[in-house]
């Protein structure tokens, strides 16, 4: 294969092509492109069955089992190739497999012999997995939208998207609300590998020299990760506080989890039993079984607002600036954070 039919993952720009991964389904689940289409060369089982032959009795002869494999696809190869190319009205198409080796190799030649104008990416998935780590080294102008548990946080967040900023929104990524209750009404969660792919999908088409808004998290939202060279300039960049009245918090509370079965609340208070202490415990499930909703938020919220209180303290203080919300008016509580964001993004400007 020439060097011409090869191109690096990070050369790739723009929407006007498509990117076919030629892994195995259950290779493909663990990790993937957001943007890719999976056209598995080997079943998962056919996988399994050549590894071990490679095993047992060398390359010849489970590349020879990988060609009897392949040989009754190839046409349904092309055609859904051609299908997915004619309908996306791509000009240019991008293979890779593990490592951009055979797999990838043979499937680019096959697309070729075809009359489609196809490329492997060079190093496969492994070095795309590289090349995606590394992007989040990228020093970017990040603001964090911070405050207690029900502020609003992630509302304004979205609002504050919808009219034209840059935002990061975590938590939809991951499926997930970042806290102990924070999986239910939710989709399951991406693996940690593809949350990490999800958020690269967002990532690469910021332009770093405009503010990033990101809403306050712990390193791990549910089950998945945050990159860790993300995290690590999350941390220590400024945040805007959200203020607002203890019972707007409880009253967004309610309306998150009015309609939730009570047995998964149970359960949820259950997981943090040991942190709310075994009395607040039996109190706040007591609460929940009698429909009292209500009470059991507010106790809740002084169990989660010490720890947030916690983690604020470890900033610097002239990282923070407060911003007290009036919640008769949705427009004055926007327009208070677009000012904070401009007057943090004068003093990020400023420390370059």
């Amino acid at each position: 294969m020439t060097s011409s039919e090869e191109i690096s993952y990070l050369e790739i720009h723009g929407e006007n092509h498509l990117i076919i991964d030629v892994r195995s389904p259950i290779e493909f689940a663990k990790g993937h492109l957001v943007e890719a289409f999976n056209i598995p060369l080997f079943s998962d089982k056919e996988r399994e069955d050549i590894g071990t032959l490679y095993k047992q009795t060398g390359k010849d002869e489970a590349v020879k089992k990988g060609l009897e494999f392949v040989g009754p696809k190839m046409s349904r190869f092309v055609d859904e190739v051609s299908h997915l190319s004619n309908s996306k009205k791509v000009e240019n198409i991008y293979v890779y497999c593990f490592r951009g080796g055979m797999r990838s190799e043979s499937f680019v030649w096959l697309l070729n012999t075809a009359g489609l104008n196809a490329r492997k990416i060079s190093g496969g998935y492994k070095q795309i997995k590289k090349n995606i780590q590394d992007s989040f080294n990228q020093k970017c102008k990040i603001v964090i939208l911070g405050g207690l548990t029900g502020s609003g946080k992630t509302r304004y967040l979205k609002k504050l998207g919808e009219s034209g900023y840059q935002i990061l929104d975590l938590e939809k990524m991951a499926n997930h609300k970042g806290s102990a209750f924070g999986h239910i009404n939710e989709q399951p969660q991406p693996t940690n590998e593809q949350f990490g792919n999800i958020i690269y999908f967002k990532w690469k088409k910021f332009c770093f020299e405009k503010i990033i808004l990101i809403e306050d998290e712990s390193l791990k939202v549910g089950d998945v990760h945050i990159p860790q060279p993300l995290y690590g300039q999350m941390k220590s960049a400024p945040v805007i506080c959200i203020k607002v009245p203890d019972e707007v918090r409880i009253n967004q509370l309610l309306e998150d989890y009015k309609s939730t079965d009570k047995n998964l609340l149970i359960k949820a208070c259950d997981s943090i039993k040991m942190k709310l202490g075994g009395q607040t415990h039996l109190e706040i499930i007591a609460l929940i079984k009698n429909d009292d909703i209500a009470n059991a938020c507010k106790k809740l919220l002084d169990y989660y607002d010490k720890f947030y209180s916690y983690g604020l303290q470890k900033r610097n203080t002239d990282q923070l600036l407060e911003v007290c919300f009036d919640f008769s008016s949705e427009q004055e509580n926007l327009a208070a954070l677009r000012d904070a964001i401009s007057i943090l993004e004068y003093r990020i400007d400023g420390n370059l």
